[in-house]
């Protein structure tokens, strides 16, 4: 079988992207996002540059500024800065408004390029679960012409990447991510092609006061690395790819 292993949130914060830097280095990563609307975005990549990875636009509404000028009110607060993904995935209703959706992700998108000097490789959303904002991800990878990452299984079967079943936390809210990997938590071994999402790095101050995930970074980041898993994957045939690799069913 295939295995996308897809880490998030490269430019979050600068512990973040040094913990990333590391898995990148010594574990086991195909595909990496960035959050280009962040303070420390620029930083992160400059680290990840020369990595031989799929580098994609993690979009993100819920953390940190706009990199769009002008008023987006079903977004940020009066401090200008977005609402948290709490927030907004605690409303009764929807309240993401579609054009300014598709008008700050356009920017990231822009903002991406700057950085990179290319295109995504793919999208996807962070955190936030607002359909309006999965489908202005979607309306602004078609006109890039970019892959579109999402969770439903309408885009599992269009696609044939199979998403892997999220890890069943402790009492504590952690778990065991090479326990997950290697007895297989996640139902992967017996798909053709399965995607794994982890978010390591290493924790400093925003992490820890901007963030549901701190110690559950640290705990992947170092599972990623872990000899144990590098021979599980040797053990189990699995061949390691990114969304290029990946022949997507029309």
């Amino acid at each position: 079988m295939k295995l996308i292993v897809r880490v998030d949130d490269l430019g979050f914060s600068e512990a973040v992207n040094y913990g990333i830097h590391k898995v990148l280095k010594e574990g086991v990563v195909t595909a990496v996002g960035l959050m280009v609307n962040m303070p420390v975005a620029e930083k992160g990549y400059q680290l990840i540059q020369d990595s031989s990875i799929s580098l994609g636009l993690h979009v993100n509404i819920s953390n940190g500024p706009p990199v769009t000028s002008g008023q987006l009110p079903t977004l940020c607060n009066r401090e200008g800065t977005f609402f948290s993904s709490r927030e907004i995935n605690q409303r009764a209703t929807d309240t993401v408004d579609l054009e300014e959706a598709i008008t700050e992700i356009d920017g990231q998108v822009r903002r991406f390029k700057e950085i990179t000097g290319k295109k995504p490789a793919y999208m996807d959303g962070h955190a936030v679960t607002s359909p309006v904002f999965f489908k202005a991800i979607s309306q602004v990878a078609k006109s890039h012409e970019v892959f579109d990452v999402q969770f439903s299984q309408d885009w599992q079967k269009e696609t044939g990447i199979s998403l892997a079943k999220w890890f069943k936390p402790d009492a504590h809210g952690l778990y065991n991510p090479l326990t997950y990997l290697i007895e297989d938590q996640g139902d992967i071994l017996n798909k053709a092609c399965a995607m794994v999402v982890f978010h390591p790095g290493f924790l400093d101050q925003y992490v820890l006061t901007h963030s549901s995930f701190t110690t559950i970074r640290t705990l992947e980041a170092e599972a990623l690395c872990d000899p144990i898993l590098k021979q599980w994957i040797r053990e189990q045939q699995i061949q390691l790819c990114d969304f290029s690799d990946w022949e997507v069913r029309a």
